[in-house]
């Protein structure tokens, strides 16, 4: 057999049932392993692209086989930390490679996600794969690896490097949240192949106009969805895919558990955050359903801000008016625990900053920076306990510093039990209403999505958990959420600027609701 003849067995074998795993074995040998849930995950795609090919040559099929010719592709519900892009990255470049014509569209939920970890992660691989002259050091260009060979590496494109800028090339699509709905249905429709792979990299957080009308664009012999995701929703048509539309689909799930990696310090990475998560959180809890089992989160009644609406305030689109006040709330702890100070100007909550300081003074000259440095209109302290010298100190030195004592008198006396309560419920109507913009904090997600309602007190008045629950929950004090709740003490409105000086000794708040009058 002539080694041309070779050459068109082994990509016929690529194409075949395991053949994912056969190419990456002659492309990478041991510079590359897959773990136990990413190999199974290969051969549900292969087992796709040989049901597929076999459905276009009209050759007789088993009863799987027929399922499998009509499905979309595979959608994969995951834990975090058990290699989704990483996966999704060596999956793009595999398919071009078995398919010389093939064409690879790529989008994500955001466009950082997109170019800074998927894309940069494909070029990453690329250099893994074995170098051309294994005998001298591998140089990109004088020797390079067999990837970096037949492809080139560009910020949105992966070409081959025979058909450099023509056709069988890999595309990262971002998705402009400012498009509108008809705009997003068109990302990834449009495009067609003998070929194709289209991967939806976090579908969860992909907007749901992406998904309309995308059947009808696989038209071709092997066209296929990879879609990876943690369910950080409990709704969508990511979530769909396992379930309600599950027969359209090859729907796995990876639960971190269950994650076995090559090599055995990964394993241990990934066991200790899983062991971390379960301590901090329990079995049960959102946080560790969704970033360990691969679950979406339980819709409980009792909770106080639902996860949908915590995930959709993430990262929104809002840009506040230069009218807006720029507002800072302090929480302050004692004994070198965190200290936390938030700040947030209309509905733009800002990235939290932190500090493990026992020194009093030291942390008031923190709060004094930011207040400077942002022009703070208002600085809401909680005064229990240290933060009463934070607030005493920023007074004195003329601060627009408020006293927040959560166990006082709500302004709505009819209706919550105390102020923490009003606080918290406050908050929760701008997550219900759409008018808040969240960093992607961790720790701040966690615990708006652990907090919950309490009973009501015999008077029919509003509660939430207490603290000792919520740390109980959570596994720590809500610090970065409780300095949020401060900030909404006031209605911003009452906040405007109005060309005040930027020292100037505000009322104190007494409780009750002619506190304004003060």
């Amino acid at each position: 057999m002539t080694s041309a003849e070779l050459e068109k067995q082994r990509f016929i074998s690529y194409r075949s049932v395991g053949g994912i795993k056969r190419c990456i074995e002659d492309l990478f040998g041991d510079n590359l392993h897959l773990s136990n849930q990413q190999e199974d995950a290969a051969y549900e795609l292969s087992k796709l692209i040989a049901a597929k090919i076999k459905l276009a040559k009209g050759e007789t099929m088993t009863e799987e086989e027929t399922l499998y010719s009509k499905k979309l592709g595979v959608s994969i519900m995951s834990g975090m930390g058990s290699g989704k892009d990483f996966f999704s990255s060596i999956m793009i470049l595999i398919f071009m490679v078995i398919f010389k014509d093939a064409l690879c569209t790529c989008t994500a939920n955001s466009a950082k996600q997109l170019k800074n970890v998927l894309w940069a992660e494909i070029s990453r691989i690329m250099a893994l794969s074995k170098r051309l002259n294994p005998d001298i050091p591998h140089h990109p260009k004088e020797n390079p690896t067999i990837m970096e060979h037949m492809f080139v590496w560009q910020s949105e494109r992966v070409n081959f490097r025979p058909m450099l800028g023509k056709s069988h090339f890999a595309e990262a699509l971002t998705i402009s949240p400012y498009a509108s709905s008809d705009e997003q249905a068109k990302t990834l429709t449009g495009r067609h192949s003998k070929y194709m792979l289209m991967v939806i990299d976090e579908a969860a957080g992909v907007p749901e106009p992406v998904f309309e009308n995308l059947e009808g664009t696989l038209t071709g012999t092997v066209n296929l969805i990879l879609m990876i995701f943690n369910p950080i929703r409990s709704k969508g048509y990511a979530v769909r895919s396992q379930n309600e539309e599950k027969a359209k689909w090859v729907a796995l799930r990876w639960n971190c558990e269950e994650t076995v990696f090559p090599e055995m310090n990964m394993t241990r990475t990934i066991q200790a955050r899983n062991e971390m998560m379960l301590e901090k959180y329990g079995k049960d809890s959102n946080p560790y359903r969704i970033k360990v089992l691969g679950l979406p989160p339980l819709v409980d009644n009792n909770t106080l801000i639902p996860w949908d609406w915590i995930m959709d305030a993430t990262d929104r689109d809002i840009t506040p008016s230069e009218h807006d006040p720029v507002l800072l709330g302090v929480d302050p702890a004692a004994g070198g625990d965190k200290s936390v100070i938030a700040r947030r100007q209309g509905g733009k909550v800002y990235p939290f900053v932190r500090f493990n300081l026992s020194d009093t003074m030291e942390f008031t000259g923190r709060v004094i920076k930011e207040a400077i440095n942002y022009e703070a209109e208002s600085i809401m302290v909680d005064p229990i306990g240290v933060g009463k010298g934070v607030y005493d100190r920023l007074r004195e030195q003329g601060y627009k510093a408020i006293s927040v004592d959560v166990r006082r008198t709500p302004r709505d006396t009819e209706r919550f039990d105390k102020l923490r309560d009003e606080l918290w419920w406050t908050l929760r109507k701008q997550f219900e209403d759409g008018t808040i913009s969240i960093p992607n904090d961790p720790d701040l997600i966690d615990q708006l999505g652990t907090v919950k309602s309490a009973a009501t007190t015999s008077a029919g008045k509003e509660k939430i958990m207490s603290k000792v629950d919520m740390r109980r929950e959570m596994g720590q004090s809500p610090d970065e959420a409780d300095a949020l709740c401060l900030t909404f003490l006031y209605d911003d409105v009452q906040l405007m600027r109005k060309n005040k000086p930027v020292k100037y000794a505000p009322p104190v708040y007494t409780g009750g609701q002619n506190w304004m009058a003060a």
